[in-house]
């Protein structure tokens, strides 16, 4: 697992998002989560409790979808960076962003 990750290895375009979820580890702890984007091969997600390994394997819950297998890939202070453990299909994307579009600051 490294921190950070690059732009450059990314296989798929991400969407800028804003949805809730909730994120199940294979050692029975479940997290609420801020999914921020999203892509058909993974996505990235605010948890208000930091801390995961890549030890566990990971499932993540959004609204509308069955729950997904995911991979741990990256951890940045309360972000993590996950890639699906089977891709997400185009058209589900696509549903998923315009159901849940990012929010807007008024700053």
């Amino acid at each position: 697992m490294t921190k950070g990750y690059s732009a450059e290895r990314r296989k798929a375009v991400r969407h800028e998002t804003s949805m809730k979820g909730i994120l199940d580890c294979s050692n029975g702890s479940r997290s609420k989560v801020e999914i921020v984007d999203l892509s058909t091969s993974g996505f990235n997600a605010e948890m208000a409790q930091p801390g995961l390994t890549a030890e566990s394997g990971f499932a993540i819950r959004m609204p509308g979808l069955e729950s997904l297998g995911a991979e741990l890939c990256w951890t940045a202070s309360e972000r993590a960076g996950f890639r699906f453990s089977h891709p997400l299909h185009p058209a589900v994307l696509d549903h998923v962003v315009r159901a849940h579009p990012a929010t807007v600051d008024d700053e």
